[in-house]
């Protein structure tokens, strides 16, 4: 409930809070990439396992998390190197079209906190990364 809560909070902070910046022009491959990054994001849990999750059997949402869990190490690991080598980019600093990009860390596996935690720290002094997008995601990995 106090996960909730925080991401509530930045949520409405999330528009405000970003200071005026030139936004980025990604180039036409990365943008499809993060795009795809992001839909496999959701790719099971946006519906399959959350909303339909009567539909299957306990051993058949086990299986399917196992594969949610293996799609979202592969997104974080390409997402880190892809903010190594742009800077943190979303909808708000980019010309990316609505894509949540702050989800792809905050549904990283505990092995990479420690990593994301320098990273996004790193971002939001350069002014990369909005106060609340930083929030978000810090919120789940200093809570957890």
């Amino acid at each position: 409930m106090k996960h909730i809560i925080y991401m509530i909070f930045f949520f409405s902070l999330f528009g405000f809070s970003q200071e005026s910046k030139p936004k980025k022009i990604l180039d036409s491959d990365l943008l499809k990439e993060i795009q795809l990054i992001c839909n496999r994001d959701q790719l099971l849990r946006g519906s399959l396992l959350t909303e339909n999750k009567d539909l299957l059997t306990k051993e058949e949402r086990k299986i399917l998390w196992k594969v949610q869990n293996d799609i979202d190490d592969y997104n974080t690991k390409r997402f880190i190197q892809i903010v190594k080598e742009h800077g943190f980019v979303d909808s708000s600093n980019s010309n990316i079209k609505s894509a949540a990009t702050y989800a792809i860390f905050m549904h990283s596996a505990e092995k990479y906190w420690e990593e994301i935690r320098v990273l996004i720290d790193e971002e939001k002094k350069k002014g990369n990364m909005s106060e609340s997008a930083h929030g978000i995601i810090t919120c789940l990995l200093y809570t957890s």
